[in-house]
């Protein structure tokens, strides 16, 4: 069972941020990092989970709509406190540098497709290979078209598909995905389901359990991954 941080370590300083994401890498117990990936005005990758900068940031608007200069003045504390005003929305270079001097792994969420961002699966899987980290790298979004035009792009690169809702016929699914890997929320995660998905060689990922039941649960289920705010907790309880 494999452990990543959800948004770096968003339980202890604000989510996506540089922060957050070299706790998780250079102080927590776990196996990688999960962060989200848009594209600014001007086609930059940045790395921050709401399509607006409204909730995380002092800023307000769309993403699409600013350039990184723009957001690079936003102060990304997301409420945390005074001690994280310095904080801003990194580029995926930025991140990518960090998990490569790691030697930890990285879920990259694309938080939309080429519909929204044009060109986006191209962008972030060149920036994978640039840093050499196809095998350290799930790519995972709720477009699954996104996902199976990643896979056209680099059909080695590894993707899950990412749902709220538990799927019917969920192999049958994965593979016309062309998919590795069922990304679930832990409310639709079922010890039966995941078991057929094993069972049929695909993996099954969960986010966001935070709490000592919930991880149990997760871990009952059988889960490949636990995608978690709090990396060091779920170490504990999946170390018992």
């Amino acid at each position: 069972m494999k452990i990543y941080a959800h948004r770096g370590a968003s339980g202890y300083a604000p989510e996506n941020t540089i922060t957050a994401i070299s706790q998780a890498l250079f102080e927590y117990p776990c196996d990688g990092i999960e962060i989200d990936v848009h594209l600014s005005k001007d086609k930059k990758l940045v790395v921050i989970h709401d399509e607006t900068v409204d909730r995380t940031t002092n800023g307000q608007g769309q993403i699409k709509d600013l350039t990184y200069e723009e957001l690079r003045k936003l102060s990304a504390w997301a409420k945390f406190g005074e001690k994280f005003k310095d904080e801003y929305i990194p580029t995926l270079d930025e991140v990518l540098s960090l998990v490569k001097k790691s030697g930890k792994e990285i879920n990259i969420e694309i938080k939309a497709g080429s519909d929204k961002y044009p060109g986006i699966e191209e962008a972030v899987i060149e920036k994978i290979h640039e840093y050499r980290l196809s095998s350290k790298t799930l790519l995972s979004s709720f477009d699954h078209k996104a996902m199976l035009l990643s896979k056209e792009i680099d059909p080695k690169l590894r993707t899950g598909l990412l749902n709220r809702k538990k799927i019917e016929n969920p192999t049958e699914y994965l593979r016309k995905h062309k998919a590795d890997a069922m990304n679930y929320s832990y409310l639709a995660l079922t010890p039966s389901q995941t078991k057929e998905i094993k069972n049929a060689g695909y993996e099954v990922n969960t986010y966001t359990p935070n709490t000592v039941f919930t991880l149990g649960y997760c871990i009952m289920c059988g889960a490949d991954t636990l995608i978690t705010n709090y990396p060091d907790k779920a170490y504990k309880i999946a170390n018992k």
